[in-house]
């Protein structure tokens, strides 16, 4: 019998880092003619503004499915000059990671994403928003925001 211990062959590290920076400006999405492109990659499930089981049985085909393949047929472009109210404000923007809600800043860093400085924010009706990473013209949703929590609005 050998009594050697056990060493294994190859090992594997199951636990993949998420990570990926928005690689794309304001400026350059507002002259793209790209089609709009999303990506659940990113998608956290584990965490309040996240895809949980409740988010993908109440809010998935009533309010988030519907308004993705809306803008699946709009460019870049047209996504990020979208304005509206009385100050112009784009409805759809880079924010930075910096004026976001504090527990969202936190839990990018328990999800080992603290290598982004800026979110997209994605707006699908009055108060809900899709928060993620533009990669290559493609936004890697990362949380639904239901209601304007993790950037308020500063209204006057």
């Amino acid at each position: 019998m050998n009594d050697r211990p056990k060493q294994p062959i190859a090992s594997l590290d199951p636990r993949e880092k998420k990570s990926a920076r928005s690689d794309i400006s304001d400026l350059e999405l507002k002259s793209s003619q790209n089609h709009f492109a999303w990506s659940l990659d990113l998608a956290d499930y584990d965490w309040k503004w996240g895809f949980g089981t409740s988010v993908f049985r109440n809010e998935w085909c009533k309010h988030i499915l519907g308004k993705l393949k809306e803008f699946e047929s709009k460019s870049w472009a047209i996504i990020a000059n979208d304005s509206s109210g009385k100050t112009s404000g784009t409805r759809n923007h880079h924010v930075s990671v910096s004026k976001i809600d504090r527990s969202a800043q936190k839990r990018l860093r328990r999800i080992e994403m603290e290598d982004v400085d800026q979110l997209y924010s994605l707006r699908l009706t009055g108060k809900k928003r899709l928060f993620g990473v533009i990669h290559n013209y493609v936004l890697k949703v990362l949380w639904y925001d239901p209601n304007h929590e993790i950037f308020k609005s500063r209204k006057k």
